[in-house]
């Protein structure tokens, strides 16, 4: 290779009966950018010719067994070597006869010996350019062959995400649109006149039940979101691996029942009693897992086999949901994990989904150091998928979303925060009127502040017991308002409020004064009890508060 421009050596053949002649004719021609390759007679270099691309070929005129025109002539008949350059060189005195034979045989030029040194390399380098040139021209032509393919493969790519991104939104779209129809048609059946209580009762929960299903899909977008750009944190801690698939099994009873699917749990002695990984994860996983055999297997079975596995001195956790459903062909196995993916849109149709929680279940697997794996299935008898969970060393925990108690289950009047003085800083109506109409059963009294300004206005004058305390709000946001109160000397204990759930935003509202944290939706027992922990300990909160 010449290391200035990376081009191979031209080849040349070189082909005489006399090794003398090709030692001399090769020490004329050894500086120039060229690998000479000699032949002894007609039908070796017919051997070389079908091995090697030559730039040019120097044949011998008079050569014993095949002469240089008969080479010639073989080489003109063969598709392969019909355009090789060919200089004939001969020593015989006949110029006019020989010369005329040679150019009627494809020669492009003549030269007769003894051989001008000086034409010969000159020739020889002419056809060493057109080599290079030739070799140029080919890379080109590869490059841009190249480029095409990519490019072609590019569009394909982006005309597959396009109908993805299509089939996503007109599914999402179904998805969305479903429960929001039902929350807005039944709740203005409950405008009616002359509802009776068991009416009222059912609109009630089918609302109930639609507000959850919008909620989880909406947790399940965005959850995928942050696990795929990293954001999203875990919180390992020790679970008790028994109690955990109860819950599970106990949440999908219902499920189950609708669909007329055994669900049968089977605990093998090798699982362990307890392991350490994000409990709330590890059940999000794992019910999406169960849940997705149970929906594709009406009327079927499915067997949950967890057992445990030994590795570097710890026991990982092995789930194995086999069910009875409707299988997957093995075609459609590798998109099985991708987003959105489903075998096709008869199964949309028919079973619904988004098609994101198999996705987003292996990619929090993998988060907790796990994974879950797709071991076979058989169109029309079902599937079979392993869960692997890795009992984890203690992390540095943070915050995860919890599921919020139903206010239906929130008691009346009872009294807990009786004659408490509470500021709710919101600029939306509508939670407004949700935090003052669930605090005020437990017997708070309620104070509004519409907007970051007002609440510092009511706030710094130190009338309440406590301020919740909205996180975003326009012109003057929740934290920059707790800044304003600290600054004016206002002790208050202060509730931040928001439906961001990450650590850094806690750790953002303590740092700007708040005493504690809490997310959307709200989890009212926990939010009355770090009411009551706040107003029946002022110092430690003041405490708390100078500490951070």
């Amino acid at each position: 290779m010449n290391p200035l421009n990376g081009i191979p050596k031209a080849k040349l053949l070189m082909v005489d009966d006399r090794p003398e002649n090709i030692f001399a004719l090769t020490n004329l021609l050894v500086d120039l950018h060229v690998e000479i390759i000699p032949a002894r007679s007609g039908p070796e270099a017919l051997r070389l010719l079908l091995e090697h691309d030559f730039a040019l070929a120097l044949l011998d005129v008079q050569m014993p067994e095949m002469d240089g025109f008969e080479l010639a002539e073989l080489m003109r008949g063969v598709d392969r070597t019909k355009n090789v350059p060919i200089i004939f060189l001969t020593a015989a005195a006949d110029r006019t006869n020989f010369e005329f034979r040679g150019y009627e045989k494809g020669a492009v030029d003549f030269l007769f010996k003894p051989i001008n040194s000086h034409v010969l390399i000159s020739k020889v380098k002419v056809f060493i350019k057109l080599a290079e040139g030739a070799h140029l021209l080919e890379e080109k032509v590869r490059e841009a062959e190249t480029a095409r393919k990519e490019a072609e493969l590019a569009k394909r790519a982006a005309e597959r995400a396009d109908q993805l991104k299509s089939s996503f939104l007109a599914n999402m779209s179904h998805e969305i649109r479903t429960p929001l129809g039902a929350l807005m048609g039944f709740a203005e059946l409950l405008q009616g006149p002359d509802l009776g209580d068991d009416e009222r009762g059912a609109y009630l929960e089918i609302i109930l039940k639609n507000s959850r299903n919008l909620l989880s899909l909406i947790n399940e977008i965005l959850d995928l979101s942050k696990v795929e750009s990293g954001h999203l944190e875990v919180d390992v801690k020790t679970m008790a691996v028994h109690e955990a698939l109860d819950e599970i099994l106990l949440l999908l009873n219902a499920v189950a029942t609708k669909n007329q699917t055994q669900v049968e749990l089977v605990t093998e002695d090798s699982m362990p009693e307890k392991i350490r990984t994000d409990a709330l994860r590890f059940r999000q996983m794992v019910t999406n897992v169960v849940s997705n055999a149970i929906k594709f297997s009406p009327k079927g079975n499915v067997r949950v086999v967890v057992g445990g596995q030994k590795e570097n001195g710890k026991t990982n956790l092995i789930l194995d949901v086999v069910d009875t459903g409707i299988g997957i062909s093995q075609e459609k196995v590798q998109n099985l994990f991708k987003p959105f993916f489903q075998g096709d849109s008869s199964v949309s149709k028919k079973f619904g989904g988004t098609g994101l929680g198999l996705a987003l279940s292996r990619k929090l697997a993998r988060l907790l150091g796990g994974d879950i794996l797709f071991v076979e299935s058989t169109p029309g008898q079902g599937s079979h998928f392993r869960v692997v969970v890795e009992d984890q060393p203690p992390t540095a925990g943070s915050t995860v979303e919890e599921e919020a108690v139903p206010l239906h289950e929130v008691g009346t009047d009872l009294g807990e925060l009786r004659a408490r003085r509470v500021l709710v800083v919101d600029d939306s109506e509508d939670n407004q009127l949700l935090i003052k109409t669930v605090l005020e059963r437990y017997g708070a009294r309620i104070e509004l502040a519409n907007d970051g300004f007002e609440g510092i206005d009511k706030g710094r004058t130190g009338e309440f017991d406590l301020i919740l305390m909205d996180y975003q709000m326009p012109q003057c946001d929740g934290l920059q308002a707790t800044r304003k109160l600290r600054e004016l000397g206002v002790r208050t204990p202060i509730v931040a409020l928001t439906a961001n759930a990450m650590k850094h935003e806690r750790e953002n509202a303590i740092k700007a004064g708040c005493d504690d944290y809490h997310s959307k939706p709200i989890q009212w027992d926990e939010l009355v009890g770090t009411i009551q922990r706040l107003i029946a300990t002022p110092k430690a909160a003041k405490a708390e508060y100078a500490k951070n």
